[in-house]
């Protein structure tokens, strides 16, 4: 990685030796970490370029329309010096596109992955994409980005794309703290102390759901929470000799299924939690009737605004609490792989290792401000206007439908915005991959394939979920719950601990 000097030195001497470079011409206030020859997408001593033609691949929830994103696209691509055929085609079914794209030898100059498959294995096996890991030094944008994401998109330890980030560590525990100050209270930090908590809640508050929870992805139940605070390991474990050991053998485990029997036993939890989805959850949070749920640390803040507006209570106010400690007193964090896809470069597309630079400096210009500013809020005084230092949207429609979809171009999403000034609650959810990176486990199977898994991983965990959630609710008892866990073996569980086991072996070799 470059350092600070150097970097802040190759600016200034580029600056010197020509003022023609597009980059300079219109940011003379780029940041350090900005890549100084990004916007001239491959210029090299004062020489502009003809513009590239770049052709993109990537995926997004709702439709799009090159033309209706005319405007924006168009100040992409004379900020980058590129000619730009986008497809952002939905999300639903966009594996299938993906492997059809792959299998036909025509790929784009950029294609974002949505999962790390077997057709994408195969495919960097066979050569079909560039290498980039010893490259990414180059970039500081992306030599930032944390080494454990890179380690699980990676493919038999190789780097094949840059990470569609997101945070390492998202999931928390949001609790209302202007109910807390009423109680005289303190936050909790130990499991016992969160129980406390949210009894005096039912206590004082009978009409509010003290602890909410949903029957959702697991990320974002109370499930994944209660095993972090009891100390289980992230999905796996690897023993001495290099056996994948499942987190439902951790004593902690056991503690942590009791612990949320406990909860529901005292009503603290929804009745309803084993059927509650999302919106039912947005709808009582929103409406003021719950004290603490799960949710992303960095839409906290979003949360509490929608909370003082549905509820019509503007001292409402919201805090989060990363993790529990255990009875040791140690905290322990799960990670998440921090990563959503990638963004893979072929070779079909990318001749040579210069034309895959210039590629690589397009999409770091894309991180810059002035791109990072437009990607998140769109063109000011046409999809956007400062109200008190704060973006406020025109037409929140017009935006969906003509910029929205444009930050799925992004390695990093919510990175190098200078708009709007954040909110203490927001700075605070932003920072805690890096505040709590020390206390973070990862999942040691993220940056390794299992075909079984890929074929019966979604299944064996939702069969576990279910007869979690029948053991809370004391549908069944613990030897209803252990016999579950071992059906999980015989289902495919033993092979996929094995394929994990041997993949990793390889990789040490």
């Amino acid at each position: 990685m470059k350092t600070r000097s150097k970097m802040i030195m190759l600016v200034c001497l580029l600056m010197v030796m020509s003022t023609s470079l597009l980059g300079c011409g219109k940011n003379d206030n780029k940041p350090e970490n900005a890549n100084p020859d990004a916007t001239n997408a491959g210029g090299t001593g004062g020489e502009k370029l003809p513009p590239m033609d770049i052709s993109f691949l990537t995926y997004a929830n709702s439709p799009f329309s090159q033309t209706d994103s005319a405007d924006a696209i168009k100040q992409i691509e004379e900020y980058t010096n590129t000619k730009l055929n986008l497809q952002i085609v939905p999300s639903t079914g966009g594996e299938e596109k993906l492997n059809v794209t792959i299998a036909s030898g025509d790929m784009p100059t950029l294609l974002a992955t949505v999962v790390k498959n077997s057709t994408i294995i195969n495919a960097a096996r066979a050569g079909a994409f560039w290498e980039i890991g010893d490259l990414i030094k180059d970039y500081p944008y992306f030599s930032e980005i944390n080494s454990v994401v890179y380690d699980n998109i990676s493919i038999d330890g190789k780097v094949y794309g840059l990470p569609r980030t997101r945070p390492l560590i998202r999931p928390v525990l949001a609790y209302r703290t202007d109910i807390l100050k009423e109680l005289g209270m303190k936050e909790p930090e130990t499991p016992d102390e969160l129980f406390e908590v949210l009894t005096a809640v039912k206590q004082k508050y009978p009409d509010m759901t003290p602890l909410m929870d949903i029957d959702g992805n697991a990320d974002w139940t109370l499930y994944p929470f209660l095993f972090q605070s009891f100390g289980t390991p992230n999905k796996w474990e690897v023993n001495a000799a290099g056996e994948f050991i499942p987190y439902f053998e951790s004593p902690g485990y056991t503690e942590a299924m009791k612990y949320h029997k406990k909860l529901y036993d005292a009503g603290l939890l929804n009745e309803d939690f084993a059927v509650a989805k999302q919106s039912d959850k947005d709808q009582r949070v929103r409406s003021g009737n719950a004290f603490a749920f799960i949710q992303a640390a960095d839409s906290v803040n979003d949360e509490r605004a929608s909370i003082r507006s549905g509820s019509k209570n503007e001292n409402a106010d919201l805090d989060f609490i990363v993790s529990l400690k255990d009875a040791s007193g140690k905290m322990t964090v799960r990670a998440l792989p921090g990563h959503n896809g990638m963004l893979l470069f072929p070779k079909s597309k990318i001749k040579d290792e210069a034309q895959l630079k210039r590629v690589l400096d397009f999409v770091s210009a894309l991180h810059d401000p002035e791109m990072a500013n437009l990607l998140e809020y769109g063109i000011e005084g046409k999809n956007y206007e400062l109200k008190d230092g704060a973006p406020v949207l025109l037409d929140r429609q017009d935006y969906l439908d003509r910029i929205t979809n444009l930050k799925t171009l992004l390695s990093r999403l919510n990175f190098n915005t200078t708009v709007a000034e954040k909110t203490e609650l927001q700075k605070k959810g932003d920072s805690v991959s890096a505040d709590y990176i020390d206390f973070a486990i990862s999942n040691p199977a993220d940056p390794l394939y299992s075909d079984t898994f890929a074929q019966k991983g979604s299944q064996l965990e939702r069969d576990l979920i279910d007869t979690m959630i029948r053991y809370s609710m004391g549908v069944t008892d613990e030897a209803g719950l252990k016999k579950a866990l071992q059906d999980w073996y015989s289902k495919g569980g033993t092979q996929i601990a094995k394929e994990f086991a041997e993949q990793l072996a390889k990789q040490k070799q």
